[in-house]
């Protein structure tokens, strides 16, 4: 995945600056906005902690995000002449949930071979995301189909309900509400269709949470209306 980011953002750079070179200067800025819907798959382990580690019994626990859909919007601005979009956008999971598994482990007793035992529980989960996004649109297309990669910086929220788990606490490693930064890497595609634009896009959403670095992949569609 990342060979293929690479190359699309190579061609993106060449297709900006030779768009730039071509029509030699800049004229009236535009804004558009591309209210958005889709779905957010986080990385395979969100965390893996333990409890009173080097302490028996042994117990630690594993969580992870479930794949969650997404909905959000874009604004964005462009100079014609540069060959570039500037946008801010916002995404929020809806109905998100954290799978997280309490385990503890069992020392062997008499013929009975040690054994780890595990018990589920399921957090409600909000994810939001806002980023500012350079798009650059590359120098080939095909038709009415013009193809972009998408590079930016910003920050994710975590919210938890953690509320139910309180009592749970000297023993269930429960996550922590918070902000992280983010960095944004992509590619997407507009196209032109019955006047109207459709905007289609996929990126990986790269930040760190205790220590573990997190990959969001997120596949977005979008409609685009032009403000002025």
């Amino acid at each position: 995945m990342k060979r293929w980011i690479a190359v699309l953002i190579l061609a993106g750079l060449s297709g900006s600056a030779t768009a730039a070179a071509a029509q030699g200067g800049l004229s009236s800025l535009e804004i558009r906005v591309t209210p958005r819907v889709g779905v957010m798959t986080p990385a395979d382990y969100f965390y893996e902690e333990f409890v009173h580690f080097g302490r028996d019994p042994v117990e630690w626990t594993e969580a992870f995000i479930y794949e969650a859909a997404v909905v959000g919007v874009t604004v964005e601005g462009e100079l014609p002449g540069s060959g570039l979009w500037v946008r801010a956008e916002v995404l929020r999971t809806v109905d998100g949930i954290l799978s997280m598994t309490h385990a503890v482990l069992r020392e062997a007793s008499g013929f009975d071979p040690p054994r780890v035992e595990r018990t589920p529980y399921r957090v409600a989960t909000a994810v939001t995301v806002g980023t500012l996004d350079l798009a650059l649109p590359t120098q080939f297309a095909i038709g009415p189909v013009q193809p972009y990669v998408i590079a930016g910086l910003g920050a994710k929220r975590y919210d938890f309900d953690t509320d139910p788990f309180v009592g749970l606490q000297d023993q269930v490693v429960l996550p922590q509400a918070g902000v992280v930064g983010v960095a944004n890497l992509g590619a997407g595609m507009t196209v032109r269709l019955l006047g109207a634009t459709l905007d289609l896009q996929v990126k990986d959403g790269i930040s760190e949470y205790w220590g573990r670095v997190q990959h969001d992949v997120v596949v977005l569609g979008g409609v685009t209306w032009p403000v002025f």
